[in-house]
């Protein structure tokens, strides 16, 4: 099993691929392959977990598979394919629609797979400053060259919120007491983060609005400047490529998979970051 596996195809469905892929980055296909297991022929077992009133258990239905009737990811690998299939049937009753409707969020999905706890977290740094946001973006982070001055002014206008959520999320992150520089580290439980939904006009190169992106690992550079390194879904996509010279942020814009994000520009365009917070 790999990552590559796993390929969005309609757009609706991140929220369960970016888990998948956040559960097989870090648990491995070990945990993967007991998800789902075959009982006979086409007929096969899905294992998951309710959680009703904070209580979580082990539950599991039967389904069969191939389902015509649920075909998002066409392109993904069997396996793959087979998770989304059960997912979808327990707990959208198989209806298609509401999923590319409604869409869903990754805690249930990451919840529901492992039985652990999940915490998310909402970025509210720039509700009901709009304009602020677009103009920011326009200024600094929509160019290939750009200054992470405004992070000084932005924490000071919303009361230290741009310092809390950056902690909060390296906290949430980080399992190592002490970083070395310029070193990449894996996450230890999956990791999947949101992009920004309420602003409609909002458009970053290299950014999807209103999608899910799991989160691979993280960096301290040189410098102290923090990234997240993440992949995407969407197998053909523009991502996001960020780096720091020494005088100001360098942006490319790549065809692939896999993106590196500034934790300074991810507070103008995330909207939630989700990560499992028990040991596994």
């Amino acid at each position: 099993m790999e990552l590559s596996d796993i390929r969005q195809g309609r757009n609706g469905d991140c929220f369960i691929l970016s888990s998948i892929i956040s559960i097989l980055h870090t648990f491995g296909n070990d945990f993967i392959t007991k998800i789902v297991e075959n009982e006979f022929d086409n007929n096969y077992i899905f294992n998951h977990y309710s959680i009703t009133e904070n209580v979580t258990q082990k539950d599991k239905i039967k389904f069969t598979y191939p389902d015509n009737t649920i075909n998002l990811s066409s392109k993904s690998r069997d396996w793959v394919q087979k998770i989304e299939t059960a997912y979808i049937k327990k707990f959208f009753n198989g209806n298609v629609t509401q999923v590319l409707d409604k869409g869903g969020i990754a805690k249930d999905v990451l919840s529901r797979l492992t039985g652990l706890d999940t915490k998310i977290i909402i970025n509210r740094i720039l509700d009901n400053k709009e304009k602020l946001c677009y103009d920011i973006c326009k200024e600094r982070i929509k160019n290939p060259e750009w200054s992470n001055d405004f992070i000084k002014y932005l924490d000071i206008l919303s009361g230290y919120k741009v310092t809390i959520f950056k902690n909060k999320i390296w906290e949430l992150i980080n399992s190592h007491n002490k970083i070395i520089p310029e070193k990449y580290y894996k996450v230890k439980n999956p990791c999947v983060i949101g992009t920004n939904g309420h602003f409609q006009n909002l458009l970053i190169p290299g950014i999807i609005n209103e999608h899910l992106y799991s989160v691979l690992g993280y960096k301290i550079d040189q410098f102290n400047n923090k990234f997240l390194y993440v992949y995407n879904p969407h197998h053909n996509r523009d991502a996001r490529v960020t780096h720091y010279n020494g005088r100001s942020f360098i942006t490319e814009i790549k065809k692939g998979r896999k993106s590196i994000w500034s934790f300074d520009e991810i507070i103008l365009f995330i909207s939630d970051f989700t990560c499992i917070v028990t040991d596994k």
